[in-house]
């Protein structure tokens, strides 16, 4: 990309940037909070009492008992660990149950820990998982699980995880939630109601490395052994500057979402029908069902999703390509195939994905960049109409 050309990053639901806070307070942990919580000086003694504090203030969030927040390094390895326990607990019978929008990471561990024991979930157009059908098939006994994350991080389709948790408690299965993209945008309230539910720091304006699985009270779940460190839970000396600067992210996230973002959803619907609107046989994932407010899954002609991409970049807009675990593999979106689409329209994704200090201007000049990379490639075409997103 050209140095001079200003990037504006529309990749958020991949990676959002460190929060300029959660930074401080990372910087201040290194140079104050370092010393090993497990150890019996003062200093470590401190930093143990400081963990315990921000325990509490994610269980605060998700409205659960502190001693249910497990420390990790995020959902990858939440959701893995999530597996291996139904496989230790359930390891010859029971079948899971799972939605088409999962992040590779629950694909990859069911795939390899049970085959032949999981089903699909039914669901409607846009991926959203039918309440009546699952409780038939709870009805049918058994089940040991149901994975269904809260909201999808490719087309930002909202999942009802309330009456999911509400439903598997009925029926005594366990409900786990891949709430990753949920919380940085969205309110975290009454997520604890969930049996089990991950999330990753870097999603929400966090570091990298950091994020925690939420667990039922009295669970036997042990990721890693060793020292028995997270209450016996997961071993290895916790990453307390990393814990804490997730923590203010957090923080910093939910205050945006308490403000509302009905705005910010319609600087992205308007972008949307303008683009509609500004290229034929463009497809919007999702659009007219519930999503995260910031995210849009669009389907483009003329080039395959890489080559938007990068066409996009050239002209300072970064932007995914289907589930960024998977998006330098060029390959078609797993999720849109599972969905119905055909393997050719599927490899025509763009995901766009705002954050917090995105400003609809921003928007605007997105849309403006895709047009001109559509009119260049039509140079010779006379349907090159422009459709201003003011006018909308």
């Amino acid at each position: 990309m050209n140095a001079s050309v200003k990037q504006r990053y529309f990749d958020h639901n991949a990676t959002m940037p460190l929060a300029p806070e959660a930074q401080e307070v990372w910087m201040d942990a290194h140079r104050r909070a370092w010393y090993n919580p497990s150890a019996l000086y003062r200093g470590s003694l401190q930093v143990s009492v400081l963990l315990d504090e921000v325990r509490e203030r994610v269980a605060e969030y998700l409205q659960c008992v502190p001693g249910c927040i497990v420390f990790n390094s995020g959902a990858t390895e939440g959701n893995n660990t999530f597996f291996h326990y139904v496989q230790r607990v359930f390891p010859q019978e029971g079948i899971l149950l799972l939605s088409k929008g999962e992040h590779p990471s629950v694909y990859a561990s069911i795939q390899s820990l049970f085959p032949g024991r999981y089903e699909w979930l039914e669901h409607d157009v846009h991926g959203r998982v039918d309440l009546e059908a699952l409780e038939q098939r709870l009805k049918r006994g058994g089940c040991v699980s149901v994975s269904v994350l809260a909201a999808n991080n490719e087309s930002g389709l909202l999942q009802p995880w309330r009456e999911l948790a509400d439903l598997c408690k009925r029926y005594q299965v366990w409900y786990h939630c891949d709430a990753t993209q949920w919380l940085g945008k969205l309110p975290a309230r009454g997520l604890g109601a969930c049996d089990f539910v991950t999330v990753s720091a870097h999603k929400l304006g966090g570091p990298k490395g950091a994020g925690f699985i939420k667990i039922p009270q009295a669970c036997s779940l042990v990721s890693l052994l060793g020292g028995g460190q997270e209450m016996g839970h997961r071993s290895g000396t916790e990453n307390y500057p990393g814990i804490a600067s997730m923590v203010r992210a957090l923080e910093i996230a939910q205050d945006h979402a308490s403000k509302g973002t009905d705005a910010r959803a319609k600087w992205r619907d308007a972008f949307e029908g303008a683009l509609l609107k500004a290229i034929p046989k463009v497809e919007i994932v999702g659009r007219g069902a519930e999503r995260l407010w910031n995210t849009s899954l669009c389907l483009m002609p003329g080039y395959d999703g890489v080559q938007w991409a990068r066409k996009l970049d050239r002209a300072g807009f970064c932007v995914g390509v289907g589930s960024a675990c998977s998006s330098a593999k060029e390959t078609a979106s797993s999720m849109l195939l599972q969905l119905g689409y055909s393997e050719r329209v599927a490899k025509g994704a763009i995901r766009i994905s705002s954050g917090w200090s995105t400003q609809e201007g921003d928007w605007q000049a997105l849309l403006g960049a895709i047009q001109d990379i559509w009119v260049e490639r039509n140079a010779h075409s006379a349907d090159t109409s422009l459709v201003d997103i003011d006018t909308l």
